[in-house]
């Protein structure tokens, strides 16, 4: 009897001890604070507003998490501080100098490549520049090797030109203008403002980029994109003079192999949830993307952000697909619109540009509730015809460069919005069978 009290006592004190461990790491687990840091460029830049504001969604998701942004130097400090494990998550290039320990979670914005000469210059193609003096970001920056592969491609080595690096951008620019350097190397979003800004300057030309896919067979990490005519001046020059070839590589979010999976499936998950309060904060946000579609171009995704892209669940977009669904597929360019047109309302009084914008903001408007195909075709034509307008009016000089670049963005989201609402429409409905009891 003494004995079977005595196994009882233990096995009591055993559960009792055993209960309050398993306590214990239940309230470590739901209280403890993590530290999170993200590793990027310097602060008014496009990823540094990106990441400021994905932390601020993270961080009012789940309180136990404090984010701490690290400015840097550019995408090989981030490489090396994401390598060293001093970071956890990191923005850069994707032609950065990459290694083992990181992988992807998700395409940010696109970076180009500006390869800039003075109008009068008699260099009309890389190849041309053998010889010659180029300026280009620090060698910290993603840019700097940019410049040496687009250059080997066209035959033209390093010991051939000299490239002269620049940790101020504003003395950068300064040698270009006063003549200093032959041309400039700039990896930039497109319609960026300090290009805008020395083009109002001096007068500049920007060399097409047209090998786009002999040059991907040597670097695979290469995308294609467009300078549209007007881009960086409307008039007094027109700026670029014609729709310019040019290539460039996305700025993708990156993440130390060895983060834990649940802390990126969250951050993977909020980034797109709140693509739409990034897209207040930098019109940039509206190129987020997943990666899936890029595997064999990017690092391995990390399972965290691969368990997000392959959930069963619904996503954001998924679960409200109806009418809202469209309207939350646009909701990036409608916002952007209207961000955009309030800074210039506080400036001046709306000009012709923004009712060209408004015409826009209604007809993507109108195709989000149209049922009928005589509709999204009625819109198409609209969009053509209000592209004329704005054609027409460059040329006269009423839009600025800032308003063109606007335009031409939405417009181009405005045309992909028609065709898939077009496709979506032409499916046939499927109509469950009646059962005949």
């Amino acid at each position: 009897m003494l004995k079977s009290r005595t196994f009882l006592y233990s096995l009591i004190g055993l559960s009792a001890v055993l209960a309050l461990v398993i306590g214990g790491f239940y309230l470590y687990d739901t209280f403890r604070v993590q530290t999170v840091v993200i590793a990027t460029n310097e602060e008014g830049s496009q990823s540094y507003i990106i990441m400021d504001a994905l932390a601020k969604a993270v961080q009012n998701r789940d309180p136990r998490i404090r984010i701490r942004l690290v400015q840097t130097g550019g995408s090989t400090q981030i490489m090396d501080l994401l390598r060293t494990h001093q970071a956890d998550f990191g923005t850069a290039q994707l032609d950065a100098e990459l290694n083992d320990q990181v992988q992807t979670v998700a395409l940010l914005y696109p970076q180009v490549f500006h390869m800039i000469v003075k109008t009068d210059s008699d260099i009309r193609t890389p190849a041309d520049l053998r010889g010659k003096k180029i300026a280009t970001s620090s060698q910290s920056g993603g840019g700097f090797q940019s410049v040496f592969d687009l250059l080997s491609y066209y035959g033209v080595t390093a010991d051939d030109v000299e490239v002269i690096p620049f940790e101020d951008g504003t003395l950068r620019d300064e040698a270009f203008i006063n003549g200093e350097v032959d041309a400039m190397f700039r990896a930039n979003t497109i319609g960026n403002a300090s290009l805008r800004e020395l083009a109002a300057k001096t007068n500049i030309r920007f060399l097409q980029l047209e090998q786009f896919d002999a040059m991907r067979i040597q670097y695979p990490f290469l995308f294609q994109y467009v300078l549209p005519k007007g881009t960086y001046l409307a008039a007094d020059p027109v700026t670029p003079m014609q729709d310019t070839k040019i290539v460039g590589v996305p700025t993708i979010l990156f993440v130390n192999a060895n983060v834990d999976e649940e802390i990126v499936h969250l951050f993977t998950e909020v980034i797109f949830e709140h693509q739409n309060d990034i897209v207040q904060k930098t019109t940039q946000g509206i190129w987020i993307e997943s990666p899936v579609a890029y595997q064999t171009i990017v690092p391995a995704i990390h399972p965290g952000a691969l368990a997000h892209y392959n959930s069963d669940e619904p996503g954001f977009f998924v679960r409200y697909y109806t009418e809202f669904s469209l309207l939350f597929t646009f909701g990036p360019v409608l916002v952007s619109i209207y961000f955009a047109l309030l800074a210039r309302f506080q400036e001046r009084q709306k000009s012709a540009a923004s009712q060209y914008n408004l015409e826009l903001a209604k007809l993507l408007a109108d195709l989000t509730y149209t049922k009928k195909l005589r509709v999204v075709q009625y819109i198409e034509r609209s969009l053509f015809e209000s592209l004329n307008e704005v054609v027409e009016a460059v040329e006269d000089g009423k839009i600025s460069s800032a308003d063109l670049q606007l335009y031409s963005l939405v417009w181009e989201k405005a045309m992909d919005a028609v065709r898939r609402r077009y496709d979506t429409l032409k499916k046939p409905v499927r109509r469950k069978k009646k059962i005949i009891k």
